[in-house]
């Protein structure tokens, strides 16, 4: 089973790639772990919300 995910995790990272070139993928790849390193940067905001929900999203 988990030789199979791992095929298939091949096919769809050749799938999403698809035409792009090595220094393309390499820039997507660091503008999101940038994104990531900033959302992650800016903690849990649901703490600070005394139900829970936070509207700062709408």
């Amino acid at each position: 089973m988990l030789e199979r995910v791992k095929v298939l995790e091949q096919e769809t990272a050749q799938r999403m790639a698809g035409d792009l070139g090595d220094e393309e993928i390499a820039a997507f790849l660091n503008t999101a772990t940038r994104m990531m390193d900033n959302v992650s940067a800016c903690g849990d905001f649901s703490a600070d919300v005394p139900n829970g929900n936070d509207d700062r999203s709408a």
